[in-house]
């Protein structure tokens, strides 16, 4: 007899590993083509710098540290990259001293000076850690992927070692825990840049204390529209409370958080003039594929938790740049200041708002050298044939 199984579950979170960790890992001209492409699509968006999120054994990816040395080493790394080193929860405060070395060996464009942390997972799986239960889910409040305690430990042992924390937390639970972990002893000629990243659902009680304890918020601004994917496998599970703090980029801001935006590409896309988009409008950039239905286009998410485009543009230069521990040379222009930077074909500060995401890139120099031109684009198929 022919016994036939078929897969009826779903694995979330780590348990995925279980799969990943079967699949063949690409040989490093695999990896090394992929990481330059990816930076010529980033540079043909206008991004010259960005925190590589998960740099190590992570999310079933191979760890990408030598390849950007190598890069570096042979001179193709034309963005300046910083990497968050991914932390396992399967081992211990003894992986700093891995850390250290890394970010000894790493001290060109790019730099290993950051230490990323998954704290919880994500509302649409019930795995982000709630302060409540999810709506129809009484019993069910999400994954605190690490204690609280254990976390204060991690935090503490990371800030005193001088790196950077990038936490990742999107249930109002994790955020609290962050805040909590972050409440760090000050210390003469350290200046750190802790962000704590995505922020889906922030309790209002802790928008004081997240100012208080000087944390960088890494928003997602284009997550932050009535597209169907919130609408048909998020909102459902959130309750009416929860709702109205979704996405409070304008809250914070007002309290007094710094806001630095980023992409979480490959999740969402990498185009900061879709982001800028979504942060002024809390609707879709009409040329988003993901989101061309009437409400993802015309009924904004909470226009009250809008932000100017002013700001909108800072939290994605100086913002960005201060939370990637390069704001002493980029993310303004100003003389003295590396020239990155960025020419559009419209100026974002004369269209209507609702025309910001079909502003499109002319032009993108990384520390004066054109890395990106629409018209005389041959530097790409150069830089990729090297």
């Amino acid at each position: 007899m022919t016994v036939r199984r078929a897969a009826t579950g779903m694995l979330i979170e780590h348990a995925a590993d279980l799969v990943s960790a079967l699949i063949p890992e690409p040989d490093k001209h695999h990896i090394r083509r992929a990481l330059l492409s990816a930076q010529a699509y980033l540079h043909s968006l206008g991004v010259t710098a960005w925190q590589d999120a998960a740099v190590g054994q992570a999310l079933g990816m191979p760890d990408s540290f030598e390849h950007y040395l190598a890069l570096e080493s042979d001179g193709l790394l034309t963005a300046s990259v910083t990497g968050a080193l991914w932390w396992r929860r399967d081992l211990g405060l003894e992986q700093l001293e891995l850390f250290r070395e890394r970010r000894a060996r790493a001290v060109g464009r790019f730099r290993a000076t950051a230490v990323k942390i998954m704290v919880d997972g994500v509302c649409e799986n019930l795995t982000a850690a709630m302060t409540r239960p999810y709506k129809g889910h009484p019993h069910e409040v999400g994954m605190s992927l690490i204690e609280p305690e254990e976390l204060a430990r991690i935090t503490r042992a990371a800030d005193a070692e001088g790196f950077d924390l990038h936490l990742h937390a999107v249930g109002d639970q994790a955020v609290r825990d962050c805040i909590n972990a972050l409440d760090l002893p000050r210390r003469e000629g350290w200046d750190p840049r802790h962000q704590i990243a995505h922020l889906d659902l922030v309790d209002p009680a802790d928008v004081a204390r997240f100012a208080a304890s000087g944390a960088i918020a890494n928003i997602q601004p284009l997550w932050a529209r009535q597209d169907p994917v919130l609408v048909e496998t998020k909102l459902p599970y959130l309750d009416e409370a929860h709702q109205r703090v979704h996405f409070a980029f304008e809250t914070l801001r007002r309290a007094g958080v710094e806001l630095a935006i980023g992409s979480d590409w490959p999740v969402s896309s990498p185009d900061p003039l879709w982001g800028i988009h979504t942060a002024v409008n809390r609707t879709a950039p009409p040329a988003d594929p993901h989101a061309r239905d009437a409400r993802s286009q015309n009924e904004p998410l909470l226009p009250a938790e809008s932000i100017t485009l002013v700001t909108a543009l800072a939290a994605h230069t100086t913002g960005a740049a201060r939370a990637n521990r390069l704001d002493a040379g980029r993310g303004a222009i100003r003389v003295g200041l590396a020239a990155d930077l960025v020419v559009l074909d419209a100026d974002p500060h004369a269209v209507e708002a609702t025309g910001l995401g079909g502003i499109g890139v002319e032009l993108t120099l990384a520390e004066g050298r054109v890395v990106y031109s629409r018209i005389h684009d041959g530097a790409l198929p150069t830089l990729l044939a090297q």
